[in-house]
């Protein structure tokens, strides 16, 4: 399954029955292993074929650095008429920067960065800029896409850094297709975790009609089981009765450590305004969903035993 590897990525194909191909690009946190690229099982599922790079280091795909992995595919793009690009954050980076270079007309990108370059991100919040170095990045703004293209932009408008990126790419991308995933912070690909919904979103995406994508995109929200809880969380600081109100009736469904994550952030509001019986309780969730482990768990802890102990 992979075919080619460097010192910047490991590059997979994999076959399949449907007449279009997409190519993925791994996301940040994703370990390059030599086994498994990034959308490479839901979309073996469904008889996509596939081509998937995994990034070895965090360059964000830079041109350079990707320069031998992109040489090596092309001859993998042969009988693949329609070509599709897909990424999350990192990846969804790649995905719009390589587009052309691939022969891709169709993008889904989730999150992306227009640029990790701290010259250009004066005055925003810069969670990956530790990752930028002159060498590899240096004009890196993504400005360009197939005229006859269409990028189709994920990301939560509630999202500071996330909406500011994406406003900038649609500034210097008139192809762009905003598509707004409210209460899903940074994680605008998680509602598209299902195999069906990868299909429904993949389809909607190649014919380019813009309608179908952002219905698509409405169900996936709708259905997702962390929804409720997401949405409690922005509640959070201005409202944080309601949004008390709608934790408390949420189904346990969604991730656990979503949902413990939330019931910490409350812990620590009602704790900030002295109610510390509903502090205590919250605090108890959130150990009992992280089920004692991990950081969420250590922090509601501490809470738990500093109001206990007062």
């Amino acid at each position: 399954m992979m075919f080619h590897e460097d010192h910047a990525a490991q590059v997979f194909y994999q076959p399949g029955t449907a007449d279009y191909l997409v190519i993925t690009f791994s996301e940040l946190m994703m370990q390059a292993d030599g086994r498994r690229f990034w959308g490479g099982e839901p979309l073996q599922r469904l008889g996509v074929p596939a081509l998937g790079f995994v990034a070895k280091r965090k360059r964000w795909f830079s041109d350079e650095f990707m320069r031998r992995s992109l040489e090596a595919s092309l001859p993998k793009l042969e009988g693949h008429g329609h070509r599709i690009t897909y990424g999350f954050s990192m990846g969804a980076y790649g995905a719009i920067r390589h587009a052309a270079r691939l022969g891709a007309r169709t993008a889904i990108a989730c999150s992306p960065q227009w640029t990790i370059d701290p010259a250009q991100l004066v005055g925003q919040h810069q969670p990956f800029a530790e990752h930028f170095r002159e060498d590899k990045h240096k004009g890196m703004e993504l400005n360009s896409f197939p005229a006859d293209g269409r990028l189709y932009l994920f990301h939560d408008p509630h999202d500071r850094h996330d909406a500011w990126h994406a406003a900038r790419i649609r500034e210097h991308i008139a192809q762009t297709v905003l598509i707004g995933m409210p209460f899903v912070g940074h994680g605008s690909v998680r509602p598209f975790s299902s195999t069906p919904l990868v299909a429904a979103l993949i389809e909607a995406a190649r014919s380019h009609d813009d309608e179908l994508v952002r219905r698509v995109a409405r169900h996936a929200r709708r259905a997702n089981p962390s929804r409720p809880f997401l949405l409690a969380s922005h509640l959070r600081t201005g409202q944080f009765d309601r949004g008390a109100a709608l934790l408390r009736r949420a189904p346990s469904k969604g991730a656990a450590h979503t949902q413990a994550l939330v019931w910490l952030q409350y812990a620590q509001q009602a704790q900030a305004k002295g109610r510390a019986i509903e502090a205590c309780e919250m605090a108890e969730r959130a150990i009992l969903l992280a089920q004692g482990q991990g950081r969420v768990s250590a922090m509601a802890a501490e809470i738990r035993s500093v109001l206990q102990g007062m």
